[in-house]
């Protein structure tokens, strides 16, 4: 599967392939800004700016580079290295991808003509030279190893042991980042041998009752499967980062979170947690597919694990670049929540229309304790970003054209 650019709905992605490598092709900024103005700029005015599409470099790029940093499988490939050695850069992606390398003849070998790999672009205009460009397109190439990584290039000798250390970090990076697979690897097989057991006790128990079973009792006996299974799967699609909070004077340090959820990204203090986060229709079945009109409803389970009162429970709807749509909070509407005993465990349901376009949008949850309206007192408990990801279905007889349909009463008379 190919993603383009930026702006990717990640949260979507990582959901639906769960055990996706990513390849992150890249190209030397001295050739690819130039080309970006001429082809891009043909038809857009403002990439003939250097400025514009120096901005979608470092943009894309960053974003990519930030799935490699999540630990995802990822190999970075430059299209120069294309060039220079087709068959090489094949045979490392073919072993990358787990695949046995075919022959690369007939394989898409016209890349390896481009006129820009080999330091020229159409109707005359230059690469561009290094020290023309930005300093956050320096440090995104230094990144994708272009330049060394030395805090100065004033010396042949200082080039030279930049570049080998940059190598030898570079080395590492990969190491980290293939002991970090194992592990994810090793811990995820170990899920499944549990996962593999939770399910045969149950299914034996149908094969030797099954011909005297209610449908009741077939729907007691399969529940304890599906829990299972969703529990590996949410532990498979972990995206938790968890980022530390440091505890303010007299606070109580940071506690873990408890329970696993399929998020793109969890930040908080800990102090109370949520535990699940759904997406509901009009009878409170979990949905993942809505049509303009529905009545939905997100659904936030929470438990605290330290004494709490003035809790706060929020939700964001967020489009496939992270855009916050709408949302809202139990304070801003004025919903007052009871106050929280260690062990406690509350829902909280946030029911309402569907009325976006088409696409793929994602829920952010969040629980804090706040009490002034100006959110200056706020604390952050826990917020999952990216826990549930869901489509919003085209209507061809509604066809939503702007962001969002809201009913309007028309009129009209006659003069």
């Amino acid at each position: 599967m190919k993603l383009l650019s930026r702006g990717r709905p990640w949260a979507f992605v990582f959901e639906l392939f769960p055990e996706a490598r990513f390849v992150h092709v890249t190209r030397s900024p001295t050739t690819a800004v130039p080309s970006m103005m001429e082809f891009v700029g043909r038809d857009y005015g403002v990439w003939q700016r250097v400025e514009t599409a120096e901005s979608e470099f470092v943009t894309a790029h960053r974003e990519a580079l930030g799935v490699r940093d999540l630990g995802k499988p990822y190999l970075c490939v430059r299209q120069e290295d294309i060039a220079r050695d087709p068959r090489r850069v094949w045979e490392a992606v073919c072993a990358f991808g787990g695949f046995a390398a075919e022959p690369i003849e007939g394989l898409h070998r016209e890349v390896n003509a481009a006129r820009s790999m080999r330091g020229r672009v159409r109707q005359g205009r230059p690469p561009l030279s290094w020290a023309a460009l930005s300093p956050e397109v320096v440090a995104v190439s230094q990144d994708l190893g272009y330049l060394p990584r030395a805090p100065e290039r004033d010396g042949v000798k200082a080039v030279v042991n930049a570049a080998l250390a940059s190598q030898l970090e570079d080395a590492e990076r990969s190491r980290a980042v293939l002991a970090r697979t194992c592990d994810e690897l090793r811990a995820q097989l170990d899920r499944l041998h549990g996962t593999i057991g939770g399910i045969l006790e149950p299914l034996r128990s149908l094969r030797v009752r099954g011909d005297r079973l209610t449908l009741d009792e077939v729907r007691r006996v399969l529940e304890p499967v599906a829990e299972t299974v969703d529990a590996y799967l949410g532990l498979v699609r972990e995206r938790d980062r968890r980022e530390r909070v440091p505890a303010a004077d007299g606070d109580p340090p940071r506690l873990e979170f408890r329970t696993t959820l399929p998020c793109q990204r969890r930040t908080g203090t800990g102090e109370v947690q949520l535990e699940r986060v759904e997406l509901l229709d009009a009878v409170r079945a979990a949905v993942r597919a809505v049509g303009l009109g529905d009545r939905v409803a997100v659904e936030a389970t929470l438990r605290a694990f330290v004494p709490v009162d003035n809790v706060s429970v929020s939700f964001a709807v967020r489009d496939a670049a992270g855009v916050s749509l709408l949302g809202t909070t139990t304070f801003d509407e004025r919903v007052p929540l009871p106050a929280l005993e260690p062990g406690t465990v509350l829902t909280v349901r946030f029911a309402f229309e569907h009325r976006l376009r088409p696409g793929v949008y994602s829920l952010a949850v969040a629980v804090t304790r706040v009490t002034r309206r100006d959110y200056a007192d706020a604390r952050l408990f826990d917020q999952a970003d990216g826990c549930v990801t869901f489509h919003a279905l085209a209507s061809p007889e509604r066809p939503v054209h702007y962001l969002v349909h809201e009913p309007v009463a028309i009129e009209w008379s006659r003069a």
